[in-house]
């Protein structure tokens, strides 16, 4: 079975809310790497907004060339980030660990599909 780690970003408003959300979007990638057959090895969370602040996810990305993962999942694109530069920099890095990015709520995530949804 292939392996795949998750990634999840929540904003830190207030304790009930972090907690909740980060609950659901792990029941989010826990289901979608399932039905896809990935074995998920591992959750990175990040707190808090903003680019800079994301060292669970350069942690992630440090771990998934080392453990030859196959996928990384999020519950949806806007949780890995809002801005397409960064996801289509994050993408090329995947693509040269040999991974793919796997969205649990976006169907399509190809480059075409992503940049169509952000200027709607």
């Amino acid at each position: 079975m292939n392996k795949a780690y998750g990634y999840i970003r929540c904003l830190l408003v207030d304790a009930s809310t972090m907690t909740a959300s980060v609950a659901h979007q792990n029941e989010m990638i826990a289901r979608a790497a399932a039905v896809r057959g990935y074995d998920l090895r591992r959750v990175f969370i990040d707190i808090g907004a903003g680019t800079n602040m994301r060292t669970e996810l350069r942690h992630l990305l440090e771990r998934a060339a080392s453990d030859s993962v196959s996928a990384i999942v999020v519950a949806t694109m806007s949780r890995l980030s809002r801005n397409r530069v960064d996801v289509a920099r994050l993408r090329e890095e995947l693509d040269g660990l040999g991974a793919i990015l796997i969205s649990a709520e976006e169907e399509d995530i190809s480059d075409e599909a992503y940049a169509f949804a952000w200027t709607r």
